[in-house]
């Protein structure tokens, strides 16, 4: 999540939108993800892409506010650090998921379009 936040908050600058509006659309978009992400489209949707996710059953409420709190994490990240840091972080975070719970935003974009 924090992967997701920092990259909402640059394809945002991208298209126009400052800095503050970016960081606060970033986050905004990041909470509603996890209330969809927990919606019954989506869980059949991981339950078909990968078998880990056969018994998936959606997030729980502590896992949704440390998800938002990894997504503050970003925001920051992408909000202090210059561009080079932010590109070795996400490479960082995105490698780190994958060694310890074999996900990262890839997978799961993968999983949610090709499912």
């Amino acid at each position: 999540h924090i992967s997701h936040v920092i990259l909402f908050y640059f394809i945002l600058n991208y298209f126009g939108f400052n800095d503050y509006i970016s960081i606060y659309l970033s986050i905004i978009i990041e909470i509603l993800w996890e209330i969809f992400e927990n919606t019954s489209i989506i869980i059949n949707k991981y339950r078909r892409s990968r078998t880990m996710y056969r018994d998936y059953s959606g997030d729980s409420i502590a896992n949704m506010i440390s998800d938002t709190l990894f997504c503050l994490l970003g925001s920051a990240i992408a909000w202090y650090l210059p561009m080079y840091m932010i590109i070795l972080a996400i490479l960082f975070f995105e490698i780190l998921s994958y060694i310890i719970i074999d996900d990262t935003i890839l997978i799961n974009i993968y999983s949610l379009l090709v499912a």
